[in-house]
């Protein structure tokens, strides 16, 4: 999705004119509503969209005056339905996300317990091994003084 700053041909005109950032306060617009700004600049009206959206004049201008406002119902329903499906698709992916972790996690769990297991079976055998070692060292003896071989 990307959205976009649209200025109208008013304010193009406008920008025009103007060389240089005026002391008075910059209005943003948006749908016929005006808030100050202590900003200094002309006057702008801006609008977010993603994609091209005609102005209100121009909307009055091609259709009747009821049709206006069905008109933005009815961008604000396709707006609203294309926000929706977006919403599910990254749902979706969450929870895809979700159950590539959940079996990364029993992997891992798994994983650990085998490992557990061989160092387990390597401890075993190193008291074996030391048991057989101690056994061996107390037939080796000292031919010099007769002493038993202790490690």
């Amino acid at each position: 999705m990307e959205l976009q700053l649209l200025p109208t041909p008013h304010t193009r005109a406008t920008l025009s004119r103007v060389p240089s950032w005026s002391s008075k306060s910059i209005r943003f617009q948006s749908n016929n509503m005006q808030c100050p700004s202590d900003v200094a600049g002309p006057s702008l009206d801006l609008q977010l969209s993603n994609s091209f959206q005609p102005t209100g004049l121009e909307i009055v201008g091609h259709m009747g005056s009821t049709e206006a406002p069905k008109f933005q119902a009815d961008q604000i329903q396709i707006a609203s339905t294309t926000e929706k499906a977006h919403i599910e698709r990254i749902r979706e992916m969450t929870q895809r996300e979700m159950e590539l972790a959940q079996a990364e996690l029993l992997y891992a769990r798994n994983m650990w317990e085998r490992t557990q297991k061989e160092v387990e079976r390597v401890e075993k055998l190193k008291a074996k091994a030391t048991r057989y070692i101690d056994s061996t060292c107390k037939e080796i003896t000292c031919q010099a003084c007769r002493q038993i071989f202790r490690p």
